[in-house]
């Protein structure tokens, strides 16, 4: 329930400012790589097939790992270094 919640309010938050998911901003990466649960990460995957598949498609495109021996979450090869 609380996941379905932060989906609405990210994408009204996004829709109220005018604005879409951005790959580049890595909101949907870092919050997809930060679920360590399964059922949780297919929640989001389902989400963002429906509402940004542009995003979604550039995100498999990086490729991931499984943890655990491929039995785990997955974590998408997302850079995530920061720059000073």
């Amino acid at each position: 329930m609380l996941l379905v919640l932060w989906f609405m309010v990210l994408g009204v938050g996004l829709v109220a400012r005018g604005m879409k998911a951005d790959f580049f901003d890595g909101r949907i990466a870092n919050w997809y790589n930060a679920t360590e649960n399964i059922e949780r990460q297919d929640e989001i995957e389902a989400w963002c097939k429906e509402n940004c598949p542009d995003v979604w498609g550039q995100l498999e495109a990086l490729g991931h790992t499984t943890t655990m021996q491929g039995f785990g979450h997955k974590q998408f090869n997302y850079n995530r270094d920061l720059k000073p």
